[in-house]
């Protein structure tokens, strides 16, 4: 008699966000560690795109544990939508570029072209049958529900498949039976009720021998590990304990197979099935319903009400739909240029680099429970348009100076944006920040970050300055004394901080951040090299910032008018730089390489030979201190000028930003 396939199938899903770090630390890699611990078992693992940019910039055991379970055959990895919106509840074309981006990283990371789809929150429609098959994709997974609603009345564990044209879909069944019997085994450690369920099942496969079957745990990796860290009750070394001797009592058994799902989807002969109604996640109905359940959101039916009268939605889908329509714009003018048209090569990278965006900030986007109608993982979908701009001005580049004032990322605010010798450039007139800097030669980012952000992050818009976030502050604190992540507790996180981020102190008094006030621009296009400036002109000081075009970077020319009696000036200028941003965010900082001698620091990806460097000269006399620190998906430069001040006369200083 064959054996019943058991489906262990677990998904890895954070934000690009430092509670990644969290997740990890205390879940992730130990889960990876004890499910590599017994070869006789396959596993299937998703990781979301957004998740896997994360993980590249903590510590890298848990991408080498995954490798290493590919390469060992123990892992089958899963495809999905890149940041895990609810497929329904986003625009087709939308949807194309989530599952075309995370199937591409997955190639790039790991080497892998996955068949399976992770389908998030299990919400279906007819359309998703023909999305996954135009995909590559030959099986998903379908909570039972839906099928009873097309009137199948076969055993919950049997397979189908779902027809479109002369294609078919396999569909393996959720059970969410299973999910809390064996949820149940890892917190009692006992095992005989799940080992009854899964003999129960194997029994009526037995008795319909005409059919497949496939047991499916399909849930959150954080439900191992991670919760329980969060709840407070069951320690981690119980949980990972009494799952190793859990997988351990499973591998032994002569009926059953851990894994597979591959090659039982190629080799099962499912139930064939014409059409499904639209089906939805029986949680999500659930807590809708409920008043007392977590994650709801009162006054809806079902999640397809939620979805199509919360304001929220509806909100962020207009918000969606601006920035797809700009990108499907681009995409006609690309599709019909000639390949050799200057300027097309760089055009086609920033505009992938422009989908990424968008796909990266349509985080579980559907999902009930979620209040982040003014928060920053959705409303950042418009920095999307920042990278286009770029996109269209790497296509057929304008020769000389262009410098236009306009709202760049539609977030309200009008930038200063420029192109010079080769070069893009968005400026905010608010501190006279460099907010992106676009290599169009190369179709590369040098400066911007917009990918990265933390949960429950309020937006306010793309041109302000984003603080620092601390861990156990900002973050997590209700984790932060827990001793495992001290730590990350601690650490400070540097995200979308941009360039020229400037802070003034006079005589030994605390630094003052320039960055909320609002510098007057003059643009000199009659100069050679051409130039932007910037000047704030006020009680205690007058600060120029004359702004020079190179043809591989900028020039940033400071002069300072002081207060009378001023003994003793200290300026600090930060600078947030991403050397060919888009390979950063699949690679991470291990591919970074950064040196700092003396008043110069180069940041270089050996990924794409491509760096920045960060310099700066001031007067004489003056002391200069410069230092450098890894950032969230990019590196902080720092550079600190001291210098004495006589009356009356002004201090000039300089900092270059240069592509290497």
């Amino acid at each position: 008699m064959k054996p019943l396939t058991l489906g262990l199938v677990y998904h890895f899903n954070q934000n690009t966000v430092p509670n990644a770090f969290v997740a990890d630390r205390v879940c992730y890699r130990r889960l990876l560690e004890t499910l590599l611990s017994h070869p006789g078992c396959r596993f299937t693992v998703h990781f979301s795109g957004t998740l896997l940019s994360a993980l590249q910039w903590g510590e890298h055991e848990t991408i080498d544990l995954l490798r290493l379970g590919i390469a060992r055959g123990q892992f089958e990895v899963l495809g999905s939508a890149f940041a895990q919106n609810i497929l329904p509840a986003t625009d087709a074309w939308e949807n194309i570029q989530q599952l075309l981006h995370h199937r591409r990283q997955l190639k790039d990371i790991l080497d892998v072209e996955p068949v399976g789809f992770w389908n998030p929150e299990r919400c279906w429609n007819q359309d998703i049958a023909r999305l996954l098959l135009d995909a590559g994709y030959e099986y998903t997974f379908v909570e039972t529900n839906v099928f009873r609603k097309a009137g199948d009345q076969h055993a919950q564990a049997v397979i189908r498949s779902i027809r479109d044209g002369d294609r078919h879909l396999v569909l393996y069944p959720d059970d969410t039976n299973l999910l809390t019997v064996f949820g149940k085994a890892i917190r009692t450690g006992s095992s005989d009720e799940l080992i009854e369920y899964l003999y129960n099942i194997w029994l009526a496969q037995n008795q319909s021998p005409e059919l497949d079957f496939a047991a499916i745990y399909g849930q959150d990796a954080e439900a191992t590990g991670l919760w329980q860290f969060e709840g407070g009750g069951q320690s981690l070394d119980d949980v990972f304990g009494k799952l190793d001797t859990l997988l351990g009592k499973l591998e032994k058994l002569p009926w059953l197979r851990v894994g597979g799902l591959a090659e039982k989807a190629r080799s099962a002969r499912p139930v064939r099935i014409e059409r499904l109604p639209a089906g939805q996640a029986n949680w999500m109905v659930d807590s809708l319903r409920s008043q007392n359940l977590p994650w709801g959101d009162p006054g809806y039916s079902d999640w397809f009400d939620y979805i199509a009268r919360s304001a929220k939605n509806i909100q962020t889908r207009e918000v969606y739909y601006q920035v797809s329509r700009e990108l499907r714009h681009q995409e006609a003018i690309l599709s019909d240029s000639d390949h050799a048209t200057p300027g097309y090569d760089a055009s086609r990278l920033l505009f992938d680099l422009a989908c990424r965006t968008l796909a990266a900030h349509q985080y579980e986007f559907g999902c009930i429970g979620i209040d982040v109608d003014k928060e920053a993982q959705w409303q950042l979908a418009r920095s999307a348009l920042a990278v286009l701009w770029a996109s269209r001005m790497a296509l057929g580049q304008e020769q000389g100076l262009l410098v236009r004032k306009e709202d760049v990322n539609l977030d309200g605010i009008d930038e200063v944006t420029v192109v010079a010798c080769g070069n893009a450039y968005v400026f905010a007139p608010k501190g006279g920040r460099l907010l992106y800097w676009f290599d169009l030669r190369h179709g590369r980012q040098l400066a911007g970050n917009q990918n990265a952000s933390a949960y429950l992050e309020r937006y306010r818009d793309d041109h302000s300055f984003t603080g620092d976030f601390y861990g156990g502050r900002d973050l997590f604190p209700q984790l932060a004394q827990k001793p495992e992540i001290a730590d990350l507790s601690a650490r400070r996180f540097v995200m979308r901080r941009r360039c020229l981020n400037d802070a003034i102190a006079f005589d030994g008094q605390q630094l003052v951040g320039l960055h909320g006030f609002v510098f007057h621009v003059q643009v000199s296009e009659d100069t050679q090299p051409p130039s932007l400036e910037f000047a704030f002109d006020g009680r205690h000081f007058l600060i120029r910032k004359r702004v020079v075009f190179l043809p591989n970077g900028i020039e940033v020319r400071y002069t300072l008018e002081g207060r009378p009696g001023t003994k003793q000036v200290r300026f600090r200028i930060e600078n947030e730089i991403t050397p060919d941003y888009f390979t950063m965010l699949d690679h991470g900082k291990l591919w970074l390489g950064v040196e700092t001698h003396g008043a110069v620091t180069c940041v270089t990806n050996s990924r794409s030979s491509c760096g920045v460097e960060v310099s700066v000269a001031g007067p004489e006399a003056c002391t200069i201190r410069c230092a450098d620190e890894p950032g969230f998906l990019s590196w902080l430069c720092v550079a600190e000028i001291e210098a004495d001040v006589a009356d009356g006369l002004p201090l000039h200083w300089m900092l270059s930003l240069r592509s290497t």
